[in-house]
């Protein structure tokens, strides 16, 4: 990974649901639409008291 700019962080785990560390943006891959469903709620809890939930989303593959 790049260096990133002084005070961001990164995290492979939604670790904090309390919100004892807050997010001003969250960038969030997931492949399973049920993995989705189940994080969202942690990850809208993360982002307090205001901020983004960014969502990416493996590309459509193209049929041969």
């Amino acid at each position: 990974m790049p260096d990133l700019p002084e005070g961001v962080t990164t995290a492979t785990e939604a670790v904090d649901e309390r919100c004892e560390s807050p997010a001003a943006i969250i960038v969030a891959f997931f492949s399973e639409l049920a993995r989705l469903r189940e994080r969202i709620p942690v990850l809208g809890q993360r982002i307090c008291p205001a901020g983004a939930i960014w969502i990416a989303w493996p590309a459509a593959r193209r049929r041969p």
